[in-house]
């Protein structure tokens, strides 16, 4: 998306204005997602709406690669890829993927929709490793430019093994289990490396996932035999 700003910045503009234009066009999407407002009567035929934007995040036929606009929907209009909201609209791909996995889903096409049902304690340790994954990520974005280049690569390759780890126990994927015990050794040995990942509270949690993990697959280990 960014690299549509290089003919401005060719062209002259000051850097402060491209880096403001990009902020402020992300803050309008904020309001465009939404069902509650249905129309803006004539500002429909100039703005991004929420109307034409649930247009563009729809998956019916008519849908497909249109509305494009961040704030401005004449530019659709001129270069006929703008559609007004018609049927109801049906959101997400055309496809449903059939897998949480991060690899394959960047290498598997979509098949069908995927809800597996996953036990209750699988979805609530999940929801809980999400949450303080979401509040670690946070505190790394915001030193991350103090940070030498191995140790955002460092932090990128757990936060991926995160996810795989997440992703294959909503699966009830066996290897799941061998995962996320990896990832939290990992989450022990890098709380070194990072300051705000060894705040004892979240090591204390990562202890008892260890453990709580390890328990979980002798379990399951004795109920297979």
């Amino acid at each position: 998306m960014r690299a549509f700003y290089l003919p401005t910045a060719l062209l002259g503009a000051p850097p402060s204005h491209i880096l403001v234009h990009t902020q402020m066009n992300l803050l309008y999407q904020f309001w465009l997602h939404t069902e509650t407002i249905s129309s803006l009567g004539p500002l429909e035929y100039i703005i991004n709406t929420p109307s034409h934007h649930r247009v563009h995040h729809g998956c019916n036929r008519y849908c497909i690669d249109k509305n494009y606009a961040g704030v401005l929907i004449i530019w659709d209009r001129i270069f006929g890829t703008f559609e007004p909201e018609g049927e109801q609209v049906v959101y997400g791909l055309t496809h449903a993927v059939s897998t949480f996995n991060p690899i394959k889903l960047q290498h598997k096409a979509p098949m069908k929709k995927y809800q597996p049902e996953s036990p209750r304690d699988v979805q609530v340790y999940t929801f809980i490793q999400f949450i303080i994954g979401a509040i670690v990520h946070t505190q790394f974005m915001s030193i991350h430019k103090t940070l030498h280049f191995h140790e955002v690569l460092l932090f990128l390759g757990y936060t991926g093994l995160s996810m795989l780890s997440l992703a294959l126990m909503l699966e009830n994927d066996t290897r799941g289990l061998r995962f996320e015990l990896l990832r939290c050794f990992v989450f022990l040995f890098i709380s070194s490396v990072f300051p705000f990942m060894n705040a004892w509270p979240l090591k204390l949690i990562t202890w008892v996932s260890g453990f709580y993990i390890i328990i979980w697959t002798l379990t399951n280990k004795q109920n297979q035999s």
